[in-house]
């Protein structure tokens, strides 16, 4: 029985011998969220709570599903930790799924590293490509809360793109 979780509790794995530091979810959604117009829209904002990481290695690990309209239109998805970018894609893919990930690390009260992968699929999820990577070095003061939030921007008016579901992860 489990009475408590906290940032210093283990779980069990399975039923093997396997165990790991609790992981928390700080937000996440199922709910499907489109683009309405042709300017970048934020369709999902997740805040990160100030001092949550509070030491060097803790962060935050976001992973994002997204469908894209069979039109050949342009449309950017976007995965942004305060100022800092994580990870944008323009696509012009027909009928198309998109996969975000991106992890945040704290490397001190006002620095931190990211690391983001795009995966993208134009045959319904069959084959999945994993195209781009990116490298970070966000600077945000994690005394106070940061915003994580997703962006959608289309080339038309008519939803070209949608937020299928996310989940952003506390890593401890």
């Amino acid at each position: 029985t489990i009475t408590a979780l906290n940032a210093a509790s283990t779980v069990a794995f399975g039923t093997g011998s396997a165990t790991g530091v609790f992981t928390r979810i700080l937000c996440s959604s199922a709910a499907t969220a489109t683009t309405s117009g042709t300017t970048e829209e934020t369709v999902a904002t997740c805040t990160i709570p100030a001092n949550s990481m509070s030491a060097d290695a803790k962060g935050i690990r976001v992973t994002a599903f997204f469908t894209t309209a069979a039109t050949a239109n342009s449309k950017t998805l976007k995965l942004q930790y305060g100022a800092t970018v994580l990870q944008s894609v323009t696509k012009t893919t027909s009928g198309g799924l998109v996969k975000l990930e991106a992890v945040v690390l704290r490397t001190g009260a006002t620095s931190q590293k990211g690391f983001s992968r795009q995966f993208w699929s134009s045959g319904g999820g069959v084959t999945w490509v994993d195209d781009t990577q990116a490298f970070t070095t966000p600077a945000e003061t994690l005394s106070g809360s940061v915003d994580l939030t997703i962006k959608l921007t289309t080339a038309t008016a008519s939803a070209g793109a949608s937020l299928l579901s996310y989940f952003v992860e506390f890593i401890n």
